[in-house]
């Protein structure tokens, strides 16, 4: 039988709650920012991988656009750039690739790079970069390197069939204007204050497209003893 007295006695002797003293709730903080100081350059790294593979996605869709390009028009790679028009242009307005829209990503974009949104399809000039010998004829030399098998000269084309050992020739890649400081559409192999393969990504690495299709990415080393680029046109990053 409950009374008053017995009720008055469970509230004397109830102990008091546990609650945190100062002391204890500044250990708490700092375990909390010590875990969050070990965890954020692991997802900083996580997020980095991710944008490098996408990027990666970008390069193989080209890829596909570009194969298909060059079955109908006699194994010739587009163009990257003839009277003012780029490489990804000859993709996106004969249907090998969806057109991409200003403010928007883009299949043509590395999204780490400058800019990483579509500026305008018209003379839009900001985009991966296609291995370009300018007018120089396959086979001639130029700053001790040798023109590659299968580039046009005059065309600024690629004959993709051509070119030698497909899975080592890497023709499309992040690339960077040492002017303007943006990606851009070519990349010069002997060029060393222009347009150049660079890296965005992690463990300072360039993403790039063979032509037997595959993209992956390349070191520095790679692209100089690999891919025939000029040591001094290979930029160590933005």
């Amino acid at each position: 039988m409950f009374t008053s007295a017995n009720i008055n006695r469970k509230l004397l002797t109830r102990k008091p709650s546990k609650v945190f003293t100062l002391i204890e709730l500044l250990v708490v903080i700092a375990i909390i920012g010590i875990l969050a100081s070990l965890l954020l350059p692991s997802l900083s790294k996580a997020r980095k991988k991710a944008v490098q593979t996408s990027c990666l996605n970008n390069l193989k869709q080209n890829g596909i656009g570009i194969s298909l390009y060059s079955e109908d028009n006699d194994g010739h790679s587009p163009a990257t750039i003839i009277a003012g028009k780029r490489w990804s242009s000859y993709l996106f307005e004969d249907n090998y690739l969806p057109t991409p829209t200003a403010g928007n990503s883009s299949f043509f974009l590395c999204p780490s790079a400058t800019p990483d949104t579509w500026q305008s399809t018209n003379g839009n000039a900001y985009t991966y970069g296609m291995k370009d010998w300018q007018n120089r004829t396959a086979g001639s030399s130029v700053s001790g390197l040798v023109v590659d098998q299968g580039w046009t000269g005059a065309e600024r084309t690629w004959i993709l069939n051509e070119i030698v050992d497909p899975v080592n020739f890497q023709f499309v890649s992040d690339s960077y204007h040492t002017t303007q400081q943006k990606q851009f559409y070519a990349t010069i192999p002997f060029s060393t204050t222009l347009v150049i393969p660079t890296w965005y990504h992690t463990q300072n690495k360039v993403n790039g497209l063979f032509v037997d299709g595959h993209a992956a990415a390349s070191t520095r080393a790679q692209i100089i003893n690999n891919y025939n680029f000029h040591e001094d046109s290979v930029l160590v990053g933005p």
